[in-house]
């Protein structure tokens, strides 16, 4: 159900990259067998779990599909099943290329306004991440939309230019 109520919200083009990226679906029962999957064989993986560290889901680039868990609580926190698919339905719709965020212009946008707004979170790290945290924004339900434009309107006519907002 959340992954249909991310994509009925995703524009025709942005349902196209979609379709292009993603090959298939990898879903796991828990937030363990998933980090089990990322790091076979290390034992410390429910420490990593227990300390925070441990993945929500991925977008996998070199076989395109998307590996995703329900929704996970660790490290005092959260993360409903909308915020995890989000953010890695945007990675998927950014692609193996990075065909959006290594554009200049988002680079210019994610500087500006992701960095500012998410200070110390994955975010910061790279435009990818920050591509799909502005993804997780859009698609998450979390934001209304209308906040999204206010607060990053750079951000926003990026998407609007290339016909995903």
């Amino acid at each position: 159900m959340a992954a249909v109520s991310i994509i009925d919200q995703m524009t025709p083009a942005a349902v196209q990259h979609l379709n292009r990226n993603v090959s298939g679906y990898r879903f796991f029962p828990d937030l363990l067998s998933l980090n089990q999957h990322f790091m076979p064989g290390n034992p410390a993986v429910p420490t990593l779990i227990t300390l925070g560290l441990a993945h929500l889901g991925a977008y996998n680039e070199t076989t395109g599909e998307l590996e995703l868990d329900g929704p996970s609580r660790f490290a005092g926190k959260t993360f409903g099943i909308a915020y995890t698919y989000s953010h890695e339905f945007g990675h998927a719709l950014d692609g193996p290329s990075h065909s959006f965020s290594n554009q200049v212009d988002w680079d210019v946008a994610w500087r500006a306004e992701i960095v500012r707004a998410f200070p110390g979170t994955n975010a910061v790290t790279s435009a990818q991440e920050g591509f799909s945290r502005f993804a997780n924004l859009v698609y998450g339900g979390e934001v209304a939309r209308a906040d999204v434009e206010t607060n990053f309107p750079l951000c926003v006519e990026f998407w609007r230019r290339q016909s995903l907002w």
